[in-house]
């Protein structure tokens, strides 16, 4: 599917070049039986008479249809002069998140082939920061687990998406697991929609305070010796200094800082302790917050002083916007990484791409 970041796969019939019905493929991970209304009936698009069959050239006022040859000798003249004139970072490439891995591979190398890092794409609006936040704390920049374990957690936490509407599929399996297996489910968000409607508890934060409710219940449950300490000691580092720098966040700052009430804070803390197994998932009410990296760091770490990692049904799900917004960042298209997320900064790092790619 082209639409959002769960993934859904489809068979799609179609006769003389015409779709007539897409249904889901049942053995896809991702959605099996499911599909949302835009994934079922969404694809006019395909067939529609004003799609573009040739590139298009502006002459003048006007865009004009060229062929193939003369648009990439427009575009090669044009890149060529501009760095001539004005140098290398005078250019700038943006990848499309609906693209595939493949595209933004080529898309980055062509603008480190021009001598540039101004490369990028659309996750720097939306899910970069939850990428940035799970480095931090993971060392890997996406899910954790698959849409399976949403349904077997024994409690799902949604903060900052709309899910519902967003990432329809997602919320059917939560909503699938809430009912049929009593999975709790706890909803944070500002705005009251469907998911808090169907949620065991709704917690409603001012605007853009989730890290403080967030740093304060991680206080609490080491402050009660709650903590997971056998997967902290196998599994963390640096937990000492990380709980020093949770002393300012107590419960009643974050009862004054995001107007949640000091008891419900107490009350999301011991359900999230006495759940087997508890997945957290967040969208772009989290990382457009202007901290919305420490925010994303915030929930994993909470989850790994809880053991809420490496097994089933637990774990980490930034919900992503586009369809390939994972994999655009994964192939390369960011100022800072490499493909596979290998920093620029680093010299081996560089010397391996500059010898691959003969720069």
């Amino acid at each position: 599917c082209t639409y959002c970041g769960v993934g859904c796969s489809f068979d799609v019939w179609t006769k003389d070049r015409e779709i007539l019905k897409v249904q889901p493929q049942h053995d896809s991970p991702a959605n099996r039986i499911s599909s949302c209304v835009k994934g079922k009936f969404g694809w006019d698009f395909v067939n529609s008479e004003e799609r573009l069959t040739k590139p298009l050239v502006r002459k003048g006022d006007e865009f004009v249809e060229v062929e193939w040859e003369e648009a990439l000798n427009v575009i090669s003249e044009n890149f060529l002069r501009i760095k001539e004139a004005k140098g290398s970072d005078a250019l700038s490439f943006i990848a499309s998140s609906k693209g595939t891995i493949e595209e933004s591979y080529l898309m980055q190398k062509l603008a480190r082939q021009m001598g540039t890092n101004n490369v990028d794409n659309c996750s720097r609006y939306c899910q970069a920061p939850a990428t940035k936040g799970l480095f931090r704390t993971v060392g890997h920049g996406g899910d954790s687990g698959s849409a399976d374990d949403l349904m077997k957690a024994g409690m799902v936490v949604l903060v900052g998406t709309n899910t519902a509407e967003a990432h329809t599929v997602i919320a059917s399996k939560i909503k699938r697991g809430h009912k049929l297996f009593g999975n709790k489910l706890h909803v944070v968000d500002i705005r009251r929609h469907e998911m808090a409607e169907c949620a065991d508890k709704f917690y409603q934060p001012k605007p853009g305070t989730d890290l403080a409710w967030l740093a304060a219940v991680t206080k609490y449950i080491i402050d009660n010796d709650r903590h997971d300490k056998a997967f902290i000691d196998e599994w963390v580092d640096h937990f000492d200094e990380y709980y020093k720098s949770l002393a300012p966040f107590t419960l009643e700052f974050a009862e004054e800082t995001t107007g949640i009430p000091k008891d419900d804070l107490i009350h999301f803390a011991h359900e999230m302790v006495d759940s087997n197994g508890v997945c957290i998932a967040w969208a772009m009410g989290v990382t457009q917050q202007d901290i919305g990296s420490d925010t994303s760091t915030a929930i994993s770490n909470l989850l790994l002083v809880t053991g809420n990692y490496r097994r089933e049904g637990t774990g980490a799900y930034p919900l992503r916007g586009h369809n390939n917004v994972q994999g655009c960042s994964d192939g390369g298209s960011m100022p800072d990484k490499f493909p596979g997320y290998q920093d620029v900064t680093d010299d081996e790092v560089r010397a391996k791409f500059e010898k691959a790619w003969g720069m």
